[in-house]
């Protein structure tokens, strides 16, 4: 016998007030995806030395009273910040590196007295504004000598594995509890809920959650010393570096308020879990707070507009939250209830991959700002494989819709119209779609691992990869801007101008470029081409002295005194 369908003509109206709605969500979403990818400004990397007093390989006629050296972003000063050393290793500093009062991106410590003729060099160490330590080299000699053959050396923290599996366990625990109350309220029909066997899996869930994440940040605040100190783990418990940790650094105070959170999450955890309405929305909100933790110390932390991208960064979480916590939820229903319950998590599994979309487009065109970005470094790769596991979720959470849609009946011997399938079938069936759902829940928490490794890695935008823009100027000449390997420090910038009839451009008096810093006011610096071949003019200097973003101008002047400009805005990556 088969299952008869519902009269549609009686849901037609009401239908059709579902697909407005949604038609107006989804248009929503487009224009929010579309404001966000265009407005999105570019992150920075780490911390990196913008300039320094003495200046790199800089020859001193007198020895300097104190080393200045200034970051393109605030910076936290930790652990012997800045030490500078003779060319015997002796530390010649009086031991008070310092952030200056009014520029917190500038650290200043002062020389002994005395010093002589030779080679010094200048060992900073820092901790930049998204919590990752980084440090360099500035050397710089006095007197008659010069400074030895070294450039400046600037190195950024590299993930180890045991920062991202302390991170990617933190996200899991987060995820699961943020994503279980929902689900448990919004999802989940009433009956089920009241049934030991689902009660007795969510409660699982919460406290194996509990368990993790308490773990995790325990064991986070060792493993920050050993980062920010660059000690070994037979130091990692000293209590002057742990102090040092929480009281002088940002990691120092989200540590605290994490461990607090956590604290308070385990009376509701041990006693109620989602029983009671107050505690279930108690521990909800107290999830929220700990995923606000998270992006604290993130890039979004070190953009240009971190309250916008920590914003989205910590909406970015908790739809993540709620994709994956909800699985979890629902492999602990079985039976007649999957079908009810999975086609009311449809709905929020789909905002929440729109709320992923239009999130990670914004942190893409932050931290991604090119195609070379995107194929040349390690945060690009690493963003790739992330969309693609985001991909094949999409692609289990549809199939997972379209089986709760034609989903059998539990009696033995029924079919209905839509399968086709018989209920004496239906075990093999439920097999099926309990080993996809854990397919999907597996693919959710290896991509929370994915993005463990990418908040420890520089942002893709510190390597935009050279520039390459052609322009039509006035009278129809083209002119081929080329600057490589565009990073801060020493460029080489080529202009080639073309004729309408596609040969090099003649009647050429001057070319000029100025460049104009777009996020610090650094005054403008214009800078004469030389003419290296017919149509083509080049030179070689250090005028992109700051990552980020920058605005070049070209300027043509003809030989009969006719001015053509264009404009090229541009992302300088880090030196």
């Amino acid at each position: 016998m088969l299952v008869k369908r519902a009269d549609r003509s009686m849901r037609a109206p009401g239908a059709a007030v579902r697909r407005f709605g949604q038609l107006r969500a989804l248009l929503a979403a487009i224009v929010l995806v579309a404001v966000c990818f265009c407005t999105a400004p570019g992150a920075l990397a780490h911390a990196y030395v913008v300039k320094s007093s003495p200046a790199a390989n800089q020859v001193l006629t007198a020895a300097p009273h104190e080393v200045k050296v200034w970051f393109d972003e605030p910076v936290q000063p930790v652990f012997d910040a800045l030490v500078v050393l003779d060319q015997r290793g002796r530390r010649v500093d009086r031991h008070d590196a310092r952030l200056d009062p009014h520029n917190h991106a500038l650290l200043v410590c002062t020389l002994a007295d005395g010093l002589g003729p030779g080679t010094y060099t200048v060992d900073w160490r820092v901790i930049s504004d998204d919590g990752h330590p980084v440090q360099g080299v500035i050397p710089f000699a006095v007197g008659a000598g010069r400074p030895a053959a070294r450039s400046v050396i600037t190195q950024s923290y590299l993930p180890a594995w045991p920062a991202v599996a302390d991170r990617w366990a933190e996200l899991i625990a987060m995820a699961v509890w943020f994503g279980l109350c929902p689900f448990w309220r919004f999802v989940l029909p009433p009956d089920v809920r009241k049934q030991a066997w689902t009660v007795r899996r969510v409660q699982g869930w919460l406290r194996g959650a509990w368990l993790v994440l308490a773990a995790a940040v325990l064991f986070s605040l060792p493993l920050e010393v050993t980062i920010s100190a660059g000690v070994g783990w037979g130091d990692a418990l000293e209590p002057g570096l742990l102090h040092t940790v929480l009281a002088q650094t940002r990691f120092g105070q989200v540590w605290l308020m994490q461990a607090l959170l956590v604290l308070v999450l385990l009376p509701i955890t041990a006693l109620w879990g989602f029983a009671a309405e107050a505690a279930c929305w108690s521990g909800w909100l107290l999830s929220a707070g700990l995923l606000a933790t998270r992006t604290a110390v993130s890039h979004a932390a070190a953009s240009f507009h971190p309250v916008l991208s920590m914003a989205l960064d910590l909406v970015h979480l908790a739809a993540a939250s709620v994709w994956v916590g909800g699985l979890a939820g629902m492999m602990g229903v079985a039976g007649a209830s999957w079908r009810a319950s999975m086609r009311r998590f449809t709905p929020w599994a789909a905002a929440a991959v729109a709320a992923l979309v239009a999130t990670g487009l914004y942190a893409a065109r932050a931290n991604v700002p090119t195609a070379y970005a995107f194929t040349h470094t390690a945060y690009g790769w690493t963003l790739a494989v992330k969309i693609t596991l985001v991909a094949a979720m999409v692609g289990l959470g549809f199939w997972h819709w379209l089986h709760a849609r034609t989903a059998v009946a539990e009696r033995p011997g029924v079919a209905t119209e839509r399968s086709g399938v018989t209920t004496d079938q239906a075990p093999n069936r439920r097999r099926g779609r309990a080993k996809t759902l854990l397919a999907e829940l597996l693919l959710g928490v290896v991509v929370l691992g994915v993005t463990s490794v990418l908040t420890n890695l520089p942002p893709a935008a510190s390597d935009p990869g050279p520039v390459y823009t052609t322009q039509v100027l006035p009278g129809g000449i083209r002119a081929t801007l080329t600057i490589t390997p565009n990073r801060v420090g020493v460029n080489r910038f080529t202009v080639a101008l073309t004729a309408p009839s596609g040969r090099p451009a003649s009647g050429i008096a001057e070319v000029t470029l100025s460049f104009r810093c777009l996020t610090m006011d650094m005054g403008v610096d214009t800078v004469r081409l030389r003419r290296v071949a017919p149509g083509q003019y080049q030179t070689t200097g250090m005028y992109l002295t700051m990552a980020g973003p920058w605005l070049v101008h070209l300027h043509v002047l003809t030989a009969a005194l006719a001015d053509l400009n264009a404009d090229v805005r541009m992302d300088v990556g880090s030196p």
